[in-house]
């Protein structure tokens, strides 16, 4: 029972400085197409289907239209972004394997698996694919950000504290990059920088209550991950 809640350490916490799977699946790169007019066809009404919330008729429509074209990068995308948006993280892992299979430098494809492996308590993974992004884009601090809300889950604050910076370093407005710093800062019992990264994340549009909150959990659950090891 106790490594099964272990298992699940800092998962709300987490959550709130993840960015949402919204943006997180924000559409696949584009650009390996298809010579079949069958998988094309597919694909175009799978677009539309999803473009009028028929998230499971699209599904199918990108299915047939990676039967009709296993090569056929777009689609596996596409299937996985709506993968995400209906939650279904497994699905979203093998389809975004696919796209790696087929071209391994996709960027969005690593940050899009990333964030299924997150939703799915894989922290490890995670970190290992949003380092397949950073280390292909070194200014991608949402990546960045994301890494060190995973090593908060893995009770790594100082790892976390780096990728914070990082993210900072590149996009001063991000606002959970922020929450989660007050989080290591807190959990390396730095009370002054975790109070002043608290206050810059009020100032981009968090409640200092909340934040507070946050930091309490992740101080009872990095406890007990302590007492677990």
């Amino acid at each position: 029972v106790m490594k099964k809640s272990v298992a699940g350490m800092f998962r709300l916490v987490a959550a709130v400085i993840l960015i949402s799977a919204m943006v997180g699946c924000g559409g696949g790169e584009r650009g390996t197409g298809t010579d079949s007019e069958e998988a094309l066809g597919h694909f175009q009404e799978g677009e539309e289907l999803l473009e009028n919330g028929q998230l499971g008729a699209s599904i199918a429509a990108f299915t047939r239209a990676i039967r009709a074209d296993p090569d056929f990068i777009d689609a596996y995308n596409k299937r996985g972004d709506v993968s995400m948006v209906i939650r279904r993280w497994p699905d979203a892992v093998s389809n975004f394997d696919e796209v790696l299979r087929l071209d391994s430098d996709n960027v969005q494809a690593y940050y899009n698996r990333a964030f299924a492996y997150s939703q799915m308590e894989r922290p490890e993974a995670a970190v290992s694919d949003y380092t397949e992004v950073v280390n292909r884009e070194s200014g991608h601090a949402e990546a960045f950000s994301n890494r060190g809300s995973q090593y908060i889950r893995m009770g790594l604050p100082a790892l976390a504290l780096e990728d914070f910076d990082s993210a900072i370093e590149i996009n001063g407005e991000l606002s959970r990059a922020y929450v989660g710093m007050a989080i290591a800062y807190s959990m390396l019992e730095m009370p002054e920088e975790a109070q002043t990264a608290i206050d810059d994340s009020v100032e981009r549009g968090y409640i200092e209550y909340n934040v507070k909150r946050m930091i309490e959990r992740a101080l009872t659950e990095y406890q007990m991950v302590e007492d677990f090891q």
